[in-house]
């Protein structure tokens, strides 16, 4: 029986179809063993991912001084992340927000550092707000009373 002892000499069939039942074998093992540990520590992966992301975010921000290259606001969680000619949603779309700080860090001059509301304002001012053209700050807006 070629399943008892890996070491016996065998055909060149035997030997493969002993190799691939040993591989599948592992990489099942392995495969559940991940599922397992992962169900059972999925508290901790999840907080050790949160503190990788916000580490990374950091180191982001500090490449523009964690502050708004355009008013200096420096409150952390209104601070952005903005393409310098616009389109950055599909980034972060394809990407997720991990891997597009990574991208990011990997090239920062195509990016800067804008506050909410001044992110808003540009992408307004360009139209890349979703719909229609662009607005100045002379656009009439009707309030409603």
């Amino acid at each position: 029986n070629w399943t008892l002892n890996p070491n016996q000499a065998r055909c060149r069939d035997c030997k493969r179809l002993y190799e691939q039942t040993y591989r599948d074998r592992l990489i099942v093992g392995k495969r559940e063993a991940s599922r397992k540990y992962h169900k059972t520590h999925s508290a901790e992966l999840l907080q050790k991912a949160r503190i990788r992301h916000h580490k990374l975010r950091d180191t982001v921000l500090d490449l523009w001084d964690m502050r708004c290259v355009k008013c200096g606001f420096e409150d952390p969680r209104a601070l952005q992340v903005d393409h310098i000619n616009g389109g950055g949603i599909t980034d972060r779309q394809n990407l997720g927000t991990y891997r597009f700080h990574k991208l990011v860090l990997s090239n920062p001059a195509l990016y800067q550092l804008l506050c909410a509301n001044c992110n808003w304002i540009k992408r307004s001012e360009n139209g890349e707000h979703g719909g229609g053209a662009p607005r100045t700050q002379d656009s009439n807006y009707k309030v409603a009373a």
